[in-house]
């Protein structure tokens, strides 16, 4: 059995003062399946700077990989050997999640079809009207569709929002599967420290690859990378993820 992590929060209480807010094991654990990375959240921020405020716990909710916007995430990420976790992510590749989360349809309508879902319907209950009033009922709608024309640089911020959406669920999305080189290929558009606890890993970019030993640190730029235990033992490592732009 593993070993739970012991999560020591701080805060303040009624007056002001500094206080310890919660002492016990970090209460949200996540494992896709058996044999896959086990995942445990230890605390996150949703905006820059960080708001301090308040003692609510911050890590009740689904599995994403990526950090809020404007946020950050701070977790524990112990990889099993590779010959235990490789047939766990073929699995997944496969369709054959075993004991994933299974990502929600997205329902949210695509940009601008509003505007145009009301130009359809004024120009069909209009038919039987005058020329003139049809005719500036779709001028009308035809210029609200014409406000959704989207801002400049929104199309990388379209992308990053779309890339969170994927892996919110935990549906890993942002995961590369078809990778010759190591089924656990992914990238997030983040800065991430990553500090290596026990055991040792090798660190895998799109050129080349690093081994880390326990003391080592890596700081991940929003590359596609991935991590490669060939090992008999599990590595342990350490992630603070800071939400980026997209590279």
């Amino acid at each position: 059995m593993r070993k739970p992590i012991r999560r020591v929060v701080t805060g303040h209480d009624a007056a002001g003062r500094s206080v310890f807010i919660t002492d016990a094991a970090a209460p949200h654990v996540y494992n896709r399946a058996p044999g896959s990375a086990v995942v445990t959240e230890l605390w996150e921020t949703r905006a820059m700077p960080a708001d301090n405020s308040g003692n609510d716990e911050v890590t009740d909710h689904p599995f994403r990989l990526a950090p809020p916007r404007n946020g950050s995430v701070f977790r524990i990420v112990e990889y099993p050997p590779d010959k235990e976790r490789l047939p766990a992510l073929a699995s997944e590749a496969s369709g054959q999640r075993g004991n994933s989360i299974l990502r929600a349809p997205d329902t949210r309508p695509e940009p601008g079809s509003s505007a145009r879902a009301a130009l359809a319907s004024e120009a069909s209950g209009q038919r039987g009207n005058s020329i003139v009033r049809a005719h500036s009922a779709s001028k009308d709608a035809r210029e609200r569709a014409d406000d959704t024309r989207p801002e400049p640089g929104s199309s990388a911020r379209a992308a990053l929002e779309r890339q969170r959406a994927s892996v919110d669920d935990g549906s890993g999305h942002a995961f590369d599967r078809e990778s010759p080189r190591h089924l656990g290929f992914h990238k997030t558009s983040s800065v991430d420290y990553a500090i290596v606890l026990s055991g040792e890993i090798y660190a895998m970019m799109d050129e080349g690859e690093v081994l880390l030993r326990a003391g080592d640190v890596l700081v991940q730029r929003g590359t596609h990378h991935a991590w490669s235990n060939r090992t008999d033992e599990p590595a342990r490592l350490a992630f603070v993820l800071i939400d980026a732009e997209p590279v």
